[in-house]
């Protein structure tokens, strides 16, 4: 699909949005792809949503990254605002204790990741692209606020917003 309409190309992201499209590349119209040049940009689609903490790598003390079905890496001043939330989870706790390697794309290891499971009673609201594969975020999550309004019964289901 391409367009020069930019009513039209707007319309393009609203509709494919929900579908997992990412968002559109922007070219001269008669600019072919060349590898390892800039020149075309990418304009994505992103969306605020809540999640639930399953676990984080790091410690409890002082996390580094969320893990939430993927990861969001934590700056210090973030991890230091949810230490006081995170609290160890019980031996019920859903998620396997060793994730799969290379299991959120951000790892290289070879070998499962270990990490602390977590009590799932924090929310979180984080940033994502919509851009989706296999059911989960295709891209890493961006951690925006800590959200001890909501419980986490309000936190959407799959990809609701």
């Amino acid at each position: 699909m391409q367009t020069a309409d930019l009513a039209e190309a707007l319309l393009w992201m609203e509709i494919l949005a929900p579908k997992g499209t990412e968002g559109l590349m922007i070219k001269a119209a008669a600019d072919p792809y060349r590898p390892g040049v800039r020149g075309w940009w990418k304009y994505k689609t992103r969306i605020t949503t809540e999640m639930i903490v399953g676990g984080v790598t790091g410690t409890l003390p002082h996390p580094q990254d969320l893990i939430l079905g993927r990861t969001s890496r934590l700056h210090d001043g973030q991890a230091a605002e949810l230490a006081d939330h995170l609290h160890a989870a019980h031996a019920d706790h859903p998620w396997p204790e060793l994730l799969p390697p290379r299991w959120a794309g951000l790892f290289s290891s070879a070998t499962p990741l270990s990490y602390v499971r977590v009590h799932p009673d924090v929310v979180v609201e984080v940033l994502a692209d919509v851009a989706r594969d296999h059911g989960r975020w295709r891209h890493p999550l961006r951690f925006l606020r800590l959200r001890p309004d909501l419980s986490p019964e309000a936190v959407p289901h799959g990809f609701d917003t």
